[in-house]
């Protein structure tokens, strides 16, 4: 029963952080009007849309630019 119970927990600690990164979902940003979005490429594994590098032109998803 100890093992059962020990395995459980463990499964547990290890699914818990994947749903929580899946939730966030950077990579499906949709633009919303009054805000300034650029370009980025997406890395699956980790669910986050980065900077392009220079000279690349297209990118599959959209990063928030902050204006100050």
């Amino acid at each position: 029963m100890r093992k059962k119970l020990l395995s459980i927990c463990l499964s547990a600690l290890f699914v818990v952080p994947f749903i929580v990164v899946a939730e966030e979902e950077p990579c499906k940003i949709i633009p919303k009007a009054g805000k300034v979005y650029e370009a980025g490429f997406c890395i699956d594994t980790v669910n986050m849309c980065l900077e392009l590098p220079d000279g690349i032109l297209y990118g599959d998803c959209f990063r928030e630019v902050v204006i100050e």
